[in-house]
Formats: C-alpha cells, structure tokens, sequence
C-alpha cells in the first residue's frame, strides 16, 4: 500500500508540471488588440418622446444616426452604417439673455453595421452639456456636447469572418441644423477611439 500511495504521489506532480505551460501558451497566442480611430457624421433621426419635471427633461428613444468615415487601424469599419439610439436626462439652468445651458447623462444601444457584412452590438454611456432657448413657446436645443464610452461586439465580416469586441472613447458634438425649409434636427461629427480584439477566427 504505501508503495502505491508513493507513486500516485509522484506522478500527481508530474501531471501538473505536464499541464502547467498549457495555459500560458493559450494566453500567448490570443490576438493582441489593435487600437483605431474614427469619425462618424451624425445626426438625430427621430427625437423620441420628452417629459419635463421641473427643471428636467427626461428623453426616451432618440435616434441618432452616421456614417463612419477617416478610420485608422480597422479598415472594415470605413462606411459603415451606424445607429444609436439612446436615453437621456438633462437639467436645465436659468435662460439669460434668451440662451440656457444644460447638463445630464445618456445611455444608448449601439448599432454598427459594417458595408462588408455583420454586424457589432452593444452599449455607450455619456455625459451632456451644451445650450438650449425658447422658440414659439418650445424648448429648442442650440448644440450638444456628450463625452463617454462604447462597448461593442459581434461579427465583422473580412477576409476571416471575425467575431470581435471593441470598446473605447466617444465624442460628439452637435449643433442645431437645418434640413429643410421648415425643419431642424441636431447634426455634427463623432469621434471614436478605442481598440478592437478578434475573439473566434472563423476559419474562412
């Protein structure tokens, strides 16, 4: 018996020292992130439905949408087809001289839509600042600023097919914009950067 134990002793530490590098060499050959840039011209689409409660507005459904464009480091987003669409809650300061200034927060769902196919989902939140006055009795916002962060992830389709996640930076500023004779919306550039990690090569 206690030469059995001995033997299952020694070899339980050979297993391990078998097994050991296993992990490490996955970790080595998992694709490092690739950093890139772009700018998306956007613009709100569908203003969503508002509430006012004192001095806040609550906004639900605004739709927000672009085109990427000027991409470094990730070539198959160049075109690509973008839409948010987000919350946000706004605290309105006294109007002087007809001009207030605002502040508040948003979240979204983030829809990007490569033109080479797939398609990368996910989230972004930001904080907002920016200008607002009274036109014909209605709150009438002049420009927006928001700062924040996305996360994303699904499938680009390249030469490979990847399923990737990416996260990073976002900005954006918008100004009141006609778009008719009649009609105004909130248009600007976005600017994003971050990085991108290729989680499954497909095999294509």
């Amino acid at each position: 018996m206690k030469k059995k134990m001995l033997f299952v002793g020694l070899l339980l530490p050979l297993l391990l020292t078998m097994l050991a590098p296993y992990p490490v060499l996955a970790k080595a050959q998992r694709p490092e992130p690739v950093p890139f840039t772009a700018t998306a011209d956007v613009m709100v689409t569908d203003p969503g439905k508002s509430h006012v409660v004192g001095a806040r507005i609550f906004t639900r459904g605004e739709i927000i949408e672009g085109t990427m464009s000027a991409v470094q480091g990730w070539p198959e987003l160049e075109g690509a087809y973008m839409e948010v669409k987000h919350n946000s809650e706004i605290t309105l300061s006294p109007m002087a001289n007809g001009v207030g200034t605002y502040q508040g927060s948003a979240r979204a769902l983030v829809n990007v839509s490569p033109l080479g196919g797939g398609r990368l989902f996910g989230i972004y939140q930001a904080d907002l600042y920016g200008e607002y006055t009274v036109m014909d009795g209605q709150l009438v916002i002049l420009w927006v600023q928001d700062m924040g962060t996305f996360s994303v992830k699904g499938k680009v389709v390249d030469k490979h097919g990847d399923m990737v996640e990416a996260e990073g930076d976002w900005a954006a500023a918008l100004i009141l914009t006609p778009i008719s004779p009649t009609d105004y919306t909130l248009a600007g550039t976005a600017q994003l950067a971050g990085e991108y990690q290729v989680l499954k090569r497909s095999g294509k």
